[in-house]
């Protein structure tokens, strides 16, 4: 159980694929998100969602953290959970990743106390939404959401890439793109997946 870094749950997204709040969407009438923070607890002292609707979780015994910069993305809700954090490290895991391991969520916190700030690469992509962030990276965050707010002034078209904050900021990744993680990585953001994750789940 790890009470030197926090873990947060990234709620923020529109689901414009899925149709639905797929945080909410149920396996064996358990809500995803619910799946995802009793894995996180089962390493962290403490879990909490970034979300700009708390409301919607109110069944989950945790902390519920509103986006700071609003409309801009999930680089926000880091941001956030950075902010908020009393841990100097965050391990941030989006909703719609229920398949992470315990297994891999202990590698990276390893791995993490000598290298620093990470990402996973996993299931062919590079996962910028799951890795560790550390505070240090709170000014260069907000530079970068300012800058990009200065250059679009329509705030529903502003995008603060992730992956280029990374870039610029030299993160290390941890690969598990092995077939052992196949499946590990997938992300929710249609039908299509929902079904896989019940197959995989072995769920009728």
């Amino acid at each position: 159980m790890y009470s030197s870094i926090e873990a947060s749950i990234l709620a923020g997204g529109k689901s414009s694929r899925m149709g639905e709040d797929k945080s909410l969407m149920e396996v064996n009438s358990v809500p995803i998100i619910q799946l995802v923070y009793e894995k996180l607890k089962l390493s962290f002292e403490k879990v909490t969602i970034i979300t700009n609707s708390p409301e919607c979780y109110g069944f989950i015994p945790c902390d519920k953290l509103s986006d700071i910069y609003k409309n801009i993305g999930p680089l926000a809700g880091i941001h956030s959970a950075l902010m908020h954090s009393q841990s100097e490290k965050v391990f941030i895991l989006p909703c719609d990743a229920p398949l992470v391991s315990t297994e891999i969520i202990h590698a990276m916190v390893e791995y993490s106390e000598t290298i620093g700030n990470i990402y996973a690469i996993g299931g062919g992509f590079h996962q910028h939404l799951i890795g560790i962030f550390s505070k240090n990276l709170i000014p260069a965050i907000e530079k970068f959401i300012l800058d990009s707010q200065s250059e679009e002034k329509d705030a529903s078209k502003r995008s603060c890439s992730v992956g280029t904050l990374l870039k610029q900021n030299s993160f290390k990744t941890i690969s598990f793109d092995t077939a052992k993680y196949q499946t590990e990585f997938l992300n929710l953001n249609n039908r299509q997946d929902f079904e896989q994750l019940r197959h995989l789940l072995m769920l009728p």
